[in-house]
């Protein structure tokens, strides 16, 4: 059957929508509000009347009639450490629509992981956030080098809303190094090296379906860098005395925003902010044990291929795989991961080993973002992926099961990176000195790679269906394998009024555009070039191409350019 929904707004000051309908039985709507300044909602006959949230939703058991009423409010303002002495202090007593003033000086505080953990719509904002040297002088700090891993710098809840405001603080040293996977014991159940963590956002982490508004913040030396795989247990006897295979090696953990993460479906603004000297690593994976005469040797980590042989680290059993084998395998986080991605039965790896690298050393906007950017400065970022692991050795050989050599594993998005079916705004934006996995000066790789192309664009990286604008930007001397300014696969992209100009790449030194639908308009493109890395041997005798665009397998629409 089908029910009506009925809204009713009190008051002139915002809308709702939708604004009723006819649904589905047992159908949740979502009820979205539009206030004005100075004003918050009351819902009336929704699931959660006691919401001050400016989303909502009515579930369709029965015709349903909603009352939303916008009502004033006029906020307190409160100082840091005047009134409270920790910003926390201050966000946990304040009341939505407050202001909390934090002076000039650097703040360590926080709950457990977390410098500043936010959920309500309230403004923090600095003495005064308009002044650059009071900015720089107003500072969360997150410890970084302290331990491994320390604080993260701000963390905005689902709750929060296009009233939650952060302005004028700087957000520094927050992250590190996550977890590293132990090795494989078959004692404890686990003969496989165990998976390395992952981390997404240090400095800034705005949770699935929160929308804040940041604003002339900086956001600088910052770090996610994944943990490391283990090692998988030799094949031997397992704890009922049978013969078992080796276990494989554990995945590196990937790191998703080296400063900022977007959760999937959020909505944040970030306005007249500076995201400079971020990195996401990637970790490294763990070797695979060896065979010992009876059980088999198993995979390095991060490795996967298909139609091939799955050996089971439990048993002497070796079953062929048609499909990919990260998809037969159980990843040890995937229970974690389900919840954020909305897979609640999730119990494989999330993709290839690909995904378990460094994206968006400055900001990662995941799957269903909608994210905006206005006269932003992104600057210096970096993204760098792991290495392999090596196979362990075969039986009665000095072999090893693949992978043969250790490889680094391919990196995406230095400045930001856009995930699947993102839809993406830069306005007024800079993308300066950010790399892509490219080696500092004087650095001679010794490790190997499948392929040279191992950075996927230095200023921004957009794949699978995203949608990404970009208007009056500035790429310059920005640097990947692929894609210097601006890597694009399988996406909708619009270039308006923008300078791309002195970035370098084997290929695409200004841009790349694979798939998808491409619109460069009234664009300048010059200086960009197509070489290889004198310090990455890898790039060795390197067919380079496509010095301002390199297209292919979509339509493209350069006009005025």
């Amino acid at each position: 059957g089908k029910y009506q929904l009925i809204v009713n707004t009190v008051g002139q000051n915002g809308t709702v929508k939708p604004s009723g309908g006819t649904f589905d039985k047992f159908t949740v709507v979502k009820l979205n509000a539009t206030v004005e300044p100075g004003y918050r909602v009351k819902w009336v006959g929704t699931d959660n009347d006691s919401s001050v949230a400016l989303s909502n939703t009515v579930t369709m058991d029965s015709n349903k009639t909603i009352t939303v009423e916008f009502v004033k409010y006029v906020g307190r303002t409160v100082t840091v450490p005047g009134n409270f002495p920790t910003i926390q202090e201050a966000v946990n007593a304040a009341n939505d629509g407050d202001i909390i003033v934090v002076d000039p000086g650097t703040y360590y505080g926080g709950s457990v992981g977390v410098s500043l953990l936010v959920t309500k719509a309230v403004t923090i904002q600095s003495r005064n956030p308009d002044d650059p040297s009071t900015v720089a002088a107003t500072i969360i700090d997150g410890y970084i080098g302290l331990n491994d891993w320390t604080n993260i710098g701000v963390l905005f809840g689902p709750e929060t809303d296009s009233r939650t405001v952060l302005n004028g603080i700087t957000i520094q040293n927050c992250g590190g190094h996550i977890a590293d996977g132990d090795d494989g014991d078959r004692d404890n159940g686990h003969p496989n090296g165990e998976d390395g963590g992952s981390f997404e956002g240090a400095a800034i982490r705005i949770l699935n379906g929160a929308s804040p508004i940041i604003k002339n913040c900086i956001i600088r030396d910052n770090l996610v860098e994944g943990g490391n795989g283990g090692n998988g247990e030799n094949a031997g006897t397992g704890p009922d005395d049978n013969p078992q295979n080796a276990g494989r090696g554990g995945w590196g953990g990937w790191a998703h925003g080296g400063a900022i993460w977007c959760g999937p479906d959020s909505s944040p603004k970030f306005i007249n902010c500076i995201i400079e000297n971020n990195e996401a690593r990637g970790g490294n994976a763990g070797n695979g044990g060896d065979g010992d005469g009876t059980g088999e040797a198993n995979y390095g980590g991060n490795y996967s291929k298909s139609q091939a042989a799955d050996i089971d680290p439990d048993s002497l059993l070796i079953t062929p795989v048609m499909g990919p084998l990260w998809e037969a395998w159980e990843w040890d986080f995937a229970a974690d991961y389900g919840i954020i991605y909305d897979e609640p039965n999730l119990t494989s790896y999330f993709g290839d080993p690909r995904w378990y690298s460094g994206y968006g050393g400055g900001a990662y906007c995941d799957i269903g973002s909608n994210v905006t950017f206005v006269n932003c400065e992104i600057r210096g970022n970096r993204t760098e992926g792991g290495m392999s692991g090596i196979g362990g050795v075969l039986n009665d050989t000095a072999r090893n099961l693949d992978p043969l050599i250790s490889y680094e594993i391919p990196t995406y998005g230095a400045g930001v990176y856009c995930a699947a079916e993102s839809i993406v705004t830069f306005t007024g934006c800079t993308f300066e000195d950010n790399v892509a996995s490219g080696l500092p000066a004087g650095v001679t790789d010794p490790n190997h790679s499948l392929d040279p192309y191992l950075g996927y664009g230095g200023g921004v990286c957009a794949q699978s269906s995203a949608a990404v604008v970009f208007v009056d930007c500035n790429f310059v001397d920005n640097l990947a394998d692929s894609g210097g300014g601006i890597y694009t696969d399988d996406s909708n992209v619009t270039i308006m009024d923008c300078n791309i100009a002195s970035n370098d790449a084997l290929r695409g030194g200004g841009f790349i555009g694979v798939n998808g639908l491409i619109n460069i308009l009234s664009s300048d493109i010059t200086n960009n070039r197509a070489i290889g890395d004198v310090n990455d041997p890898n790039d060795d005798n390197i067919l380079t191409d496509g010095a301002g665009l390199y297209c292919w397998l979509g339509g493209i629409n350069i006009q005025d350019c």
